[in-house]
């Protein structure tokens, strides 16, 4: 009886962090994490035409610590259709490569409000959206300018009366 007791008020150091005892263990781990985070990925990818107007995606080289807009309004080109927004980038290479600061332009198409109730009027529209898009320009982002920086940028701004000073921070 008294092993029950001694036992029982025995204290157990029940630590948060799991060590494998066997690599395979390990492995089977990450790959989870990989599968769950893909997995989020695919969700917010379908759900994306509930949640935004319009989204474009470009794949950068290196990920970025800050994306700032530059200037406040959109500039509107008649000639092309489109409305033009600079964006300014900054690098995070780890040491790794050279760090730089990128001034990039997105291209947004001017849609008319008619074709865009037509389009989502029923949920066919958010399925066969590649269809409904085959005739009209798709946005873009271009990077104009690629500035070598001393070193990483954790922040860069511009000055908001003159967007050609840019300021950043390592």
């Amino acid at each position: 009886m008294t092993d029950v007791i001694a036992e029982k008020n025995k204290s157990y150091d029940i630590s948060n962090t799991y060590e494998p005892k066997y690599p395979e263990e390990n492995e089977a781990n990450e790959n989870t994490k990989v599968d769950i985070t893909h997995e989020k990925y695919i969700i917010w990818r379908r759900n994306t035409p509930f949640l935004y107007s319009s989204l474009l995606k470009h794949k950068l080289d290196w990920p970025s610590l800050t994306v700032e807009f530059i200037g406040v309004e959109n500039s509107f080109k008649s000639k092309t259709g489109y409305f033009t927004n600079k964006i300014l980038l900054g690098t995070h290479t780890s040491n790794q490569d050279s760090e730089y600061v990128y001034i990039g332009e997105t291209k947004s198409p001017l849609y008319s409000a008619k074709e865009d109730v037509l389009q989502y009027e029923n949920y066919t529209g958010f399925i066969n959206n590649k269809k409904k898009k085959r005739g009209h320009p798709l946005p873009s982002f271009e990077i104009k300018a690629k500035l070598l920086h001393p070193g990483e940028v954790i922040r860069a701004t511009h000055l908001p009366n003159n967007s050609f000073f840019i300021v950043t921070q390592t």
